[in-house]
Protein backbone atom coordinates (compact mmCIF):
# COMPACT_ATOMS: atom_id res chain seq x y z
CA UNK A 1 0.00 0.00 0.00
CA UNK A 2 1.40 3.32 -0.79
CA UNK A 3 -0.07 6.23 1.08
CA UNK A 4 0.25 9.73 -0.31
CA UNK A 5 0.22 12.09 2.48
CA UNK A 6 -1.53 15.58 0.91
CA UNK A 7 -2.03 18.96 3.06
CA UNK A 8 -5.30 17.37 4.55
CA UNK A 9 -5.64 13.53 4.22
CA UNK A 10 -4.01 10.37 3.57
CA UNK A 11 -5.29 8.46 0.26
CA UNK A 12 -6.84 5.02 0.39
CA UNK A 13 -4.97 2.25 -1.84
CA UNK A 14 -6.81 2.86 -5.25
CA UNK A 15 -9.35 0.96 -6.61
CA UNK A 16 -7.08 -2.06 -8.51
CA UNK A 17 -5.88 -3.20 -5.42
CA UNK A 18 -8.01 -6.14 -4.69
CA UNK A 19 -9.04 -6.97 -1.26
CA UNK A 20 -6.26 -10.06 -1.63
CA UNK A 21 -3.20 -8.25 -2.95
CA UNK A 22 -0.19 -7.83 -1.10
CA UNK A 23 0.58 -4.81 0.10
CA UNK A 24 4.36 -3.05 -0.61
CA UNK A 25 5.46 -1.25 2.58
CA UNK A 26 4.28 2.50 3.18
CA UNK A 27 5.46 5.23 1.78
CA UNK A 28 4.65 9.22 2.43
CA UNK A 29 5.35 11.31 -0.56
CA UNK A 30 7.80 10.68 -3.55
CA UNK A 31 10.27 9.95 -0.86
CA UNK A 32 10.23 7.06 1.66
CA UNK A 33 10.27 7.41 5.40
CA UNK A 34 11.85 3.94 7.21
CA UNK A 35 9.69 2.86 10.04
CA UNK A 36 10.84 -0.42 11.37
CA UNK A 37 8.16 -2.37 13.08
CA UNK A 38 9.77 -2.86 15.87
CA UNK A 39 8.04 -2.50 19.54
CA UNK A 40 10.20 0.76 20.12
CA UNK A 41 8.40 2.57 17.23
CA UNK A 42 4.91 0.57 17.05
CA UNK A 43 3.80 1.34 20.69
CA UNK A 44 3.57 5.42 20.49
CA UNK A 45 2.59 4.93 16.94
CA UNK A 46 -0.29 2.49 18.12
CA UNK A 47 -1.00 5.09 20.88
CA UNK A 48 -1.19 8.38 18.78
CA UNK A 49 -3.39 6.70 16.33
CA UNK A 50 -5.50 5.44 19.35
CA UNK A 51 -5.28 8.88 20.75
CA UNK A 52 -6.59 10.34 17.71
CA UNK A 53 -9.60 8.10 17.13
CA UNK A 54 -10.88 9.18 20.86
CA UNK A 55 -10.41 12.42 20.60
CA UNK A 56 -11.69 12.80 16.45
CA UNK A 57 -8.69 14.24 15.44
CA UNK A 58 -9.09 11.45 12.35
CA UNK A 59 -11.60 10.42 10.66
CA UNK A 60 -12.25 7.17 8.20
CA UNK A 61 -13.56 7.01 5.01
CA UNK A 62 -15.22 4.42 5.37
CA UNK A 63 -12.98 2.18 3.04
CA UNK A 64 -14.15 -1.83 3.50
CA UNK A 65 -10.25 -2.88 2.70
CA UNK A 66 -9.11 -1.18 6.18
CA UNK A 67 -12.28 -1.16 8.18
CA UNK A 68 -11.75 -5.19 7.85
CA UNK A 69 -8.22 -5.09 8.46
CA UNK A 70 -8.37 -2.87 11.54
CA UNK A 71 -11.42 -5.22 13.18
CA UNK A 72 -9.27 -8.23 12.55
CA UNK A 73 -6.59 -6.28 14.32
CA UNK A 74 -6.14 -7.45 18.40
CA UNK A 75 -4.38 -5.28 20.84
CA UNK A 76 -1.68 -6.74 23.01
CA UNK A 77 -0.65 -4.62 26.12
CA UNK A 78 2.98 -5.44 27.83
CA UNK A 79 5.50 -3.66 29.81
CA UNK A 80 6.17 -1.78 26.54
CA UNK A 81 2.74 -0.46 26.10
CA UNK A 82 -0.03 -1.48 23.56
CA UNK A 83 0.51 -2.75 20.24
CA UNK A 84 -1.43 -4.61 17.64
CA UNK A 85 -0.85 -8.21 16.40
CA UNK A 86 -2.73 -10.79 14.37
CA UNK A 87 -5.47 -13.06 16.54
CA UNK A 88 -2.88 -16.45 15.07
CA UNK A 89 0.43 -15.95 13.89
CA UNK A 90 -0.59 -17.65 10.26
CA UNK A 91 -3.99 -16.53 10.74
CA UNK A 92 -5.32 -15.63 7.12
CA UNK A 93 -7.25 -12.19 8.40
CA UNK A 94 -4.73 -9.53 7.16
CA UNK A 95 -4.11 -6.83 9.76
CA UNK A 96 -2.06 -5.08 7.25
CA UNK A 97 -3.76 -1.67 6.41
CA UNK A 98 -4.04 -1.05 10.48
CA UNK A 99 -0.75 -1.91 10.45
CA UNK A 100 -0.16 0.95 7.91
CA UNK A 101 -2.67 3.99 9.06
CA UNK A 102 -0.68 3.38 12.46
CA UNK A 103 3.06 4.34 10.75
CA UNK A 104 0.94 6.78 8.44
CA UNK A 105 -0.46 8.46 11.12
CA UNK A 106 2.53 8.19 13.12
CA UNK A 107 5.22 9.45 10.50
CA UNK A 108 1.93 12.36 9.73
CA UNK A 109 2.01 13.23 13.30
CA UNK A 110 6.00 14.00 13.45
CA UNK A 111 5.98 16.19 10.33
CA UNK A 112 2.49 18.53 10.93
CA UNK A 113 1.52 17.92 14.36
CA UNK A 114 -1.75 19.79 14.05
CA UNK A 115 -2.53 17.81 10.92
CA UNK A 116 -5.95 16.60 10.70
CA UNK A 117 -5.97 12.75 8.76
CA UNK A 118 -8.60 11.64 6.35
CA UNK A 119 -8.50 7.95 5.64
Amino acid sequence: MRVRLRRSRVQPPGPTESANSTYPPCSLSSASTKFPQSPQRMTPGTAGLYEAVVNSTVTHSGDPRLARHVANARVRTDNRGIRIYKEQQHSTRRIDLAVCAIMAHSVAATVDPGLQLYW
